[in-house]
């Protein structure tokens, strides 16, 4: 179930997350690394709003529509109400800063990156609507053209020469033509009612603290890029964040795919067949992320030089290829803790040991970036991520199971890193092989493929046997 889960979502992101990434390319070489830096600060600020305010609201969704039963519109309407509430809130607060502030953003790229920052939330909840209530087509419609919206939209205005603007009018527009068309169709029929006393403090009770949490997230994942732009300059942020977002993106997608399938199934298992059941579907999921994560990193870095060269604009090549040995495991890990490692606080509703585990991972990072960004440049950046990260999943992997019980991983993480060191070594030496950029990347991942699928059966991961002898049969 859950390998057919992840295909629907496979189309559903696959086709948007390609779109994504082609926005990368294409921003990376119409912007200069200035005006992709400034972009890219205006961006993580937008993040920021959207984790102080709103996202525990995505999280309260995925975690009570699927108990609601015959609640569902009434949980939709408290929803609903809290946003209405946040977004007063959050646009009184922000247009003050944005006309009164010292910033370095004019005050129509401030009240575009306020409205980005609503429509991202609000297009969020939405999402995460369809996706507990299993509406994988329409998912998909959402995506998909909100994508492709904002791509051709910020590709025209940046060839026009619109600068930074470009990619955020296209994001808005974006996010405006899909809610129009495909996400109002979640919320017909829902009307505002503030939540019960008793359903307000559920809701706070586990929601709250992860804003906490996703705050501090944020401050791991996105506060570097303002402290180097503080530091060294705009120019800087902008090659930075075309390295550190061709390795999330990629990598990113391929965990959200898989998360998208495999949670709701884990919520199902534990509310409908109990405790043993949802370790079972634990062990699973489990096995999919790590063992997709490790091998999926191997390939990456193997082909990671030749693809820089394919996809990236000429000022951000060098500074891009210095970051990616850094950043792809620092992806890889954060995949592994924010879509595994952390579940079990999720499943219990303990999301106080979320809050502690990002506040020191977010001081650690914050002390590397202010000790080695002078000292290394954009690698020290990149040097405190990855220490962030590794302690931030060594940490989830040992507070987890005083929460939920958990399947062992030793098992699973021998045998992903012996296909990650085969397919990254098959992978490598197969690009090796040739000279021409796109024949490099083909053989890189066709080798670590082929690899990947002889160690699956090997292993037998995923029950793959299973599957080949009742293809051969």
């Amino acid at each position: 179930m859950l390998i057919r889960h992840g295909f629907y979502y496979l189309l559903a992101r696959g086709g948007p997350g390609a779109l994504n990434f082609c926005a990368l390319i294409i921003f990376s070489r119409l912007l200069s690394v200035e005006e992709y830096g400034l972009y890219s600060v205006a961006v993580a600020a937008i993040g920021l709003i959207n984790v102080l305010a709103f996202q525990w609201l995505q999280l309260v969704l995925a975690r009570f529509l699927p108990i609601a039963g015959e609640d569902v519109l009434v949980t939709k309407a408290n929803v609903l109400a809290l946003f209405v509430t946040l977004s007063t809130v959050v646009g009184i607060l922000a247009m003050g800063f944005v006309l009164f502030g010292n910033t370095d953003f004019s005050p129509v790229f401030g009240i575009l990156a306020l409205l980005l920052a609503l429509y991202m939330s609000w297009t969020e909840m939405t999402l995460a609507t369809m996706s507990v209530l299993f509406q994988h087509g329409l998912y998909g419609k959402l995506l998909g053209l909100r994508s492709a919206v904002s791509l051709i939209v910020g590709w025209g205005l940046a060839y026009n020469g619109w600068g930074a603007t470009a990619p955020m009018l296209g994001l808005l527009a974006g996010f405006f033509f899909a809610d129009r068309i495909f996400g109002i169709r979640v919320w017909r029929g829902v009307r505002l009612q503030w939540p019960a006393k008793e359903k307000l403090r559920q809701y706070s009770f586990y929601g709250l603290p992860l804003a906490a949490t996703f705050a501090l997230n944020w401050v791991i994942s996105s506060s570097d890029r303002l402290i180097i732009a503080a530091m060294l300059g705009e120019a800087t942020t902008g090659i930075y964040s075309v390295g550190y977002d061709l390795s999330q993106q990629t990598l990113g997608l391929i965990f959200t795919i898989i998360h998208t399938a495999a949670y709701p199934l884990l919520l199902r298992a534990l509310e409908n067949k109990g405790k043993e059941a949802a370790v079972h579907q634990l062990r699973s999921n489990g096995e999919m992320i790590i063992t997709i994560a490790m091998v999926s990193s191997a390939t990456f870095l193997a082909i990671s030089s030749p693809m820089v060269d394919l996809l990236v604009g000429d000022e951000f090549r060098l500074g891009v290829k210095e970051l990616m040995p850094l950043i792809i495991p620092a992806a890889a890990m954060a995949g592994m803790k924010s879509f595994y490692f952390d579940l079990p606080f999720h499943l219990v509703k303990r999301s106080s040991w979320l809050v502690s585990i990002a506040l020191l991972t977010a001081f650690i990072n914050v002390v590397f970036n202010f000790i080695l960004i002078p000292e290394y440049g954009m690698a020290g950046a990149a040097w405190a991520t990855l220490v962030a990260y590794a302690v931030a999943t060594f940490a989830s992997a040992l507070f987890a199971p005083r929460c939920f019980p958990m399947p062992g991983v030793v098992t699973i993480l021998m045998k992903s890193s012996i296909c990650a060191v085969a397919v990254g070594l098959g992978g490598y030496i197969a690009r090796s092989m040739v000279q021409e950029v796109l024949p490099q990347i083909f053989m890189g991942i066709f080798a670590s493929f082929v690899i990947f699928a002889v160690f699956s059966v090997f292993f037998n991961l995923f029950d793959v046997r299973k599957s080949v002898v009742k293809l051969f049969a």
